[in-house]
């Protein structure tokens, strides 16, 4: 499970069929679509007023952590995100694949799997040695109506490693991949979630249990329930602490978002960096949101794991013009 920036828990089925994906893969296997497109809108004219700004504010925190979570996937072996915009506890399963990643043949597949409970994952790449990963060594997977219980899955991840030092099997490395999502699609009962778009993550694991992860982009475009969030210049680190039981996380993120929950531009920042820990919401930080219009903002203060308080400066001027309390679930 994983706190979930929509306000749902996810399960662990996707990772744990991305691990073994992974490992059959790239154990050994050689030889010779559509999801919902976000909408995008115009930047600039932007306006925050204490009629919009909850409906903003949220949508920026989801937009912040799911631009994270695009680095679940693109990694070799994966990442220890929760999937919809949160942090997961899951990290080990996922992890389990890097030294299946790093023991690979030249080259992988392609090769099809069939999934759990109806359709298929077929998985093609090439690496240049059997027994680091190397620079240029490449991942593909390709889901076709992948269904896990209720949960499919539809689109493609590719992965390039850009540069790699350190050992996967002790967990002490550095690595910086390059990852493209096309027509990436996550649906369940709960959620549907869509990734479109290329974006670099950088892993820092020399500090093992302690974890750096960062992820960068140009322009990303995410649905989520119907929402389309369009990121531009987005960077979101994630600082986990795998020493602490649950994991210990720490998220700091910038970008710039139009979406059609809102029209025109906001840009968004964590002022403090959002601190929790296991499955659960942000105890701490705060998050602020403004609008590239007219200066206007939403500056959103955690006050624990349910509660938070918005500052709402609606005329630009500097001041809060109204502070409202509320609730994780009431934002998100």
């Amino acid at each position: 499970m994983g706190f979930d920036g929509l306000g749902h828990r996810m399960t662990t089925r996707f990772t744990s069929l991305i691990a073994a994906v992974v490992i059959l893969a790239m154990g050994g296997c050689s030889g010779g679509s559509s999801s919902p497109t976000a909408t995008l809108i115009p930047p600039g004219g932007s306006q925050i007023t204490t009629l919009n700004a909850q409906q903003i504010a949220g949508a920026s925190v989801i937009a912040a952590m799911q631009s994270g979570e695009a680095g679940r996937f693109g990694a070799p072996g994966g990442q220890p995100f929760g999937f919809n915009g949160g942090i997961s506890t899951t990290q080990p399963k996922f992890l389990a694949a890097q030294p299946a990643f790093s023991m690979s043949t030249v080259p992988v597949g392609p090769v099809t799997i069939d999934c759990a409970n109806g359709g298929s994952v077929m998985i093609s790449g090439e690496t240049a040695s059997p027994t680091t990963l190397t620079a240029g060594d490449e991942l593909t997977l390709e889901f076709a109506a992948c269904m896990i219980d209720t949960e499919t899955i539809n689109g493609s991840i590719t992965t390039v490693v850009n540069e790699f030092s350190g050992d996967v099997v002790s967990q002490q490395f550095l690595v910086s991949t390059s990852a493209t999502y096309d027509n990436f699609e996550f649906s369940g009962v709960n959620s549907s979630i869509g990734i479109n778009g290329d974006v670099t993550i950088d892993i820092d694991s020399l500090s093992f249990p302690v974890r750096s992860v960062t992820v960068t982009s140009e322009s990303l475009m995410l649905s989520a329930n119907g929402r389309s969030l369009n990121l531009t210049e987005s960077s979101t680190n994630t600082v986990f602490d795998e020493s602490m039981s649950p994991v210990g996380y720490m998220i700091d993120s910038s970008g710039h978002l139009t979406s059609s929950e809102f029209s025109g531009e906001v840009q968004f920042e964590n002022v403090v960096p959002f601190v929790g820990s296991g499955d659960e919401r942000p105890a701490s930080g705060e998050f602020l949101v403004s609008a590239t219009g007219d200066g206007s903002s939403v500056r959103l203060i955690v006050l624990d794991n349910i509660n938070v308080r918005l500052e709402i400066d609606s005329d630009g001027d500097g001041a809060v013009d109204e502070t409202r309390d509320t609730t994780w679930d009431e934002i998100l």
